[in-house]
This record gives structure tokens, C-alpha cells and sequence, in this order.
């Protein structure tokens, strides 16, 4: 199932909501993170907030650009390869798809709908495929 615009527009409208609770939400991530990959979190310098801080700057520019796929695709083969780099397997993507998606259910709440979950879910494994391409790991 590819990327529909109907998905983009759910992810964005929800990304708002999101922002606008951004304090607990982007720090509750990688608690349920590092919950459901415990192995993961050695990768991961101690400055957890400067983490947080680029791993929400880098998901805005994806929501912001998920249907321009030209400019996000050198950002992919970066992160990648920094993910390659610190030792991620492709097997890491997907615990770090469901905090996302657990992080998301719990901040949004009921306005979390089956058809909001469905488009983040699609949305996070294109990028994660965009990404585990550019790591080599495909």
C-alpha cells in the first residue's frame, strides 16, 4: 500500500495536535522506546533532550515534505547512513514504529482514530523503508 495524500493529510493534521502537547510527547517516545528495545539505548549519547530535539526537528521536516519525495531523499541516505553507522539493524525499526505509534495514541487520545493510526502507521514504514535503504540494510 503506497503513501496516499489522504494519508499525508491525516499525518499533518494529527502532527499539529501533536506539537501543541510537544513537551510530554516527544520524551515519552523514547521511554516507551527504550521499554520495547532495551538494547537500543546504549546507542544513544546521555544527552537524551538534544536527541529528542533532533529527532523532532527531523519528523516535522518529513511531515512537512512527505509528498515531495526529491527533497526528503537525500535526508533518507543521511540518516541512514548515521543509523548505520551507530549500529542500527533493520530489525531496531520496527519497536521504535510502535512507540511511535503508542506515543501518538496516548497524546492524541480519542481524536487518535483507526484511519489516523492507519496513515502513521503506512507513513512510518515508508520512511523507515526510505531510511533502511539509505543504511544499506534492505
Amino acid at each position: 500500500m503506497n503513501l496516499t495524500s489522504d494519508h499525508i493529510a491525516l499525518i499533518r493534521s494529527s502532527f499539529v495536535d501533536l506539537m501543541s502537547d510537544f513537551d510530554p510527547w516527544h520524551t515519552r517516545f523514547y521511554e516507551i522506546f527504550f521499554r520495547l528495545a532495551p538494547h537500543v539505548k546504549s546507542m544513544f549519547r546521555d544527552d537524551i533532550v538534544g536527541q529528542e530535539m533532533r529527532f523532532m526537528t527531523t519528523l516535522k521536516v518529513i511531515v512537512d515534505n512527505l509528498d515531495q519525495p526529491d527533497v526528503l531523499k537525500p535526508r533518507y541516505a543521511e540518516l541512514g547512513h548515521t543509523h548505520a553507522i551507530l549500529g542500527v539493524k533493520r530489525k531496531d525499526f520496527d519497536p521504535m514504529g510502535e512507540a511511535l505509534i503508542e506515543t501518538i495514541r496516548e497524546t492524541l487520545g480519542d481524536a487518535f482514530t483507526r484511519e489516523t493510526e492507519a496513515a502513521w502507521r503506512q507513513g512510518y514504514r515508508h520512511v523507515a523503508d526510505q531510511i533502511i535503504a539509505g543504511a544499506g540494510l534492505g
